[in-house]
């Protein structure tokens, strides 16, 4: 799914973080991508450390001047993510109808699901195979509309063609789901800047919970040995657990073979406290290396990944 998109074979991906931004392009050939161009570049100073979504990214435009500087690309056409705090994602059920007709019966009940009112708000949504007795379920993802209005504006002012805009997490998530056999996963991202739960049902995730612990101790010291990466990684493996049983609870019938972790505070360590904090599954670490053999050099490339990858 992305967010306001269109329909198109995408090949690019632009994130940006707190202190840099990744552009990434990946070649489709016949399910087979090969990275065509990778840059990872450092904000100079008086851009760093700053939200570049805050205030409804009303400075956004300086991020894309600089991303431009330092891109050697004509007529240069992203997919942009947009951070977990900055986007909503709610699952809702409707009766058997198509995705149009569940749009606009959608709006008559958009303010029961978003803290803003539908005229404040953009949404999209699309629809997910997931079991549901009373006809369909629909993943929707919304935004205010300002903010949206401003990254379009500085794009265009900067020669950037938006061709989707997509929320991080599921952009995360396309770029390591895969196949097991119960058809569901559970996939945990832990980032330096955000981390996220994800329950996927034959690729398609049914469930979006942030997970609040930060994870940059648990980059800091992924040694495994420390007292700190101890008390970071049991602080976060209790947000997990807390957030996979609110899961359970709202995703009636949902069975995972297994737990993945991945992103820059994946590891081995780390799964050991997941792993006893959520009894009886199976937790390992993946990448998009793993899943699709997309090699990078460095490491935070997931949501770069799963942009291009759209």
């Amino acid at each position: 799914m992305g967010l306001f998109a269109r329909k198109s074979i995408i090949r690019s991906g632009l994130v940006f973080e707190r202190d840099s931004f990744r552009f990434l392009s990946l070649r489709n050939e016949k399910g087979t991508f090969d990275v065509t161009d990778a840059v990872c570049e450092e904000y100079p100073e008086y851009l760093k450390g700053r939200d570049v979504f805050a205030d409804f990214a009303a400075d956004i435009g300086d991020y894309f001047s600089f991303a431009v500087s330092r891109l050697a690309v004509k007529d240069l056409s992203v997919n942009l993510s947009l951070p977990f705090r900055d986007v909503m994602i709610r699952t809702v059920n409707f009766p058997k109808m198509s995705t149009a007709e569940a749009a606009l019966a959608f709006r008559y009940d958009f303010g029961n699901y978003f803290p803003f009112p539908i005229e404040e708000g953009v949404f999209d949504m699309a629809e997910i195979k997931y079991p549901c007795e009373s006809g369909r379920r629909f993943v929707v993802a919304a935004a205010r509309r300002k903010l949206i209005e401003n990254i379009e504006d500085a794009a265009k002012a900067c020669g950037i063609r938006i061709k989707a805009l997509e929320p991080a997490q599921i952009a995360a998530e396309r770029s390591v789901t895969q196949h097991d056999r119960s058809d569901g996963g559970v996939y945990i991202y832990v980032g330096e800047e955000q981390s996220f739960m994800i329950f996927s049902w034959k690729k398609n995730g049914i469930y979006y919970r942030s997970i609040q612990s930060d994870a940059a101790d648990v980059l800091a010291f992924s040694d495994g040995e420390s007292d700190i990466f101890t008390q970071t990684a049991e602080r976060f493996a209790d947000e997990v657990r807390l957030a996979f049983t609110f899961g359970l609870s709202q995703n009636a019938g949902f069975n995972a073979e297994n737990i993945y972790l991945f992103g820059r505070g994946a590891s081995k360590h780390l799964c050991k406290f997941v792993s006893e904090a959520i009894d009886g599954y199976s937790v390992k670490v993946t990448s998009c290396a793993d899943v699709h053999n997309i090699n990078i050099d460095g490491s935070g490339w997931e949501i770069a990944v799963g942009l291009a990858m759209r």
